[in-house]
């Protein structure tokens, strides 16, 4: 079974822009990601990993769209869904933007999502990506070459969602 990884938030809190980013970092690393959305009047819209776009009538269950995904295109690695909040939707692992949440991977705050794709724009996770390799895909941890010593001693203290996440 393909993964999936839902974004939840209110209206307004990055959701859209998280998903853009998380495919475009999740691609970089090779990663054939698939992306749902519900629409007003009962259609969900998949974009494939090829950027190919489907518009499936009536609400699909994400259970239904982790097989029909893969039929559709089987070079798919993961599904990043928008907006599934239902208690159906519950057994899918989701990073939370806006109100914190004690039944998700992660929360994330909005500004933070926002701030970042602004300033460095889509691909740039704050370290989210990792997680969701690590946690989602199965993946090892990915090695990072460590820091030169003067880079440590004049690198101030990391505050962003690592931070958070982290303890830094």
């Amino acid at each position: 079974m393909v993964p999936i990884l839902r974004i939840v938030g209110a209206p307004g809190s990055g959701k859209t822009l998280l998903i853009v980013s998380l495919a475009e970092a999740l691609r970089s690393r090779g990663q054939r990601v698939a992306t749902v959305s519900p629409r007003r009047g009962g259609a969900t819209v998949v974009v494939l990993s090829n950027s190919g776009r489907v518009t499936l009538g009536g609400d699909q269950p994400l259970a239904r769209l982790q097989t029909v995904i893969p039929s559709i295109d089987p070079s798919v690695t993961i599904i990043l869904a928008e907006d599934y909040n239902t208690p159906m939707d519950a057994a899918f692992p989701a990073i939370a933007l806006g109100a914190a949440r004690e039944d998700v991977l992660a929360n994330v705050p909005s500004e933070d999502i926002e701030a970042t794709f602004a300033r460095l724009g889509p691909g740039e996770t704050n370290g989210l990506v990792d997680l969701v390799e690590t946690r989602i895909l199965g993946l090892p941890p990915r090695e990072l070459a460590p820091p030169e010593p003067e880079a440590i001693e004049a690198a101030p203290k990391r505050r962003g969602l690592l931070g958070r996440l982290f303890g830094r």
